[in-house]
């Protein structure tokens, strides 16, 4: 199972450590936000970027887009994904694959892709990455790809980020965890795995990729 955890330095306590309801969230308003997905390069990350998936398994390194805003923080995210085809996605603050990671999306028992937006723990609390000098200033996009079909496809998957000018009051980190529980087959387990604290914060919200049996496990 890969676990993710949202962590931030401070002393303040959260309402909640489950993911809350995105249900009331515009996500048709793109103001203030830009997309990275497939087909885009260094030099053209258009809207209607597309990339041509062969079969079988592929990871791809999409990118990097520069950020419209010199300040400001990173609060919203939404997969924009066709899921009978991207397996996982994770995005990077930077011009490539590898380096930070501030957002990891995959299919974990859902039905259609779960956006994430930082202002549902606290709206005037100004959760969020920082942007500009010292933070975020560039972002890649790795997609992880599960073609089926024998023969190429066309992708226009993607990420969709919003941003704000204004920059954030509480800063955020993301961790992730990779845990190996033993699973039996067919049957109903209790798993209990340490992980190792290696810095001071409070965990606001974390996710976990277990593919299907994410419905069973919490």
């Amino acid at each position: 199972m890969l676990a993710t955890v949202i962590a931030a330095l401070g002393s303040d306590t959260p309402r909640s450590i489950t993911h809350p309801d995105v249900s009331g969230v515009d996500w048709t308003d793109h103001s203030s936000s830009v997309r990275i997905g497939s087909g885009c390069t260094r030099r053209e990350c258009g809207e209607g970027t597309s990339g041509s998936v062969p079969p079988g398994p592929l990871y791809k390194c999409w990118g990097p887009i520069s950020l419209p805003v010199s300040s400001g923080r990173l609060h919203r995210f939404l997969p924009e994904v066709d899921m009978t085809l991207v397996h996982h996605m994770i995005l990077y603050a930077g011009s490539s694959c590898g380096g930070r990671l501030i957002y990891a999306w995959a299919r974990t028992g859902q039905t259609a892709p779960i956006g994430l937006d930082f202002d549902l723990w606290g709206r005037n609390v100004g959760y969020g990455y920082a942007i500009g000098a010292g933070g975020i200033t560039q972002l890649s996009l790795q997609i992880h790809y599960q073609q089926s079909s024998p023969v190429p496809t066309v992708d226009r998957s993607g990420l969709r980020v919003w941003y704000q000018t204004v920059p954030p009051r509480l800063p955020l980190t993301l961790n992730i965890n990779v845990l190996m529980p033993d699973i039996p087959a067919a049957e109903v387990s209790d798993n209990c795995i340490a992980c190792h604290v290696t810095h001071d914060g409070t965990v606001y919200g974390w996710r976990n990729h277990a593919h299907k049996l994410g419905r069973d496990i919490w």
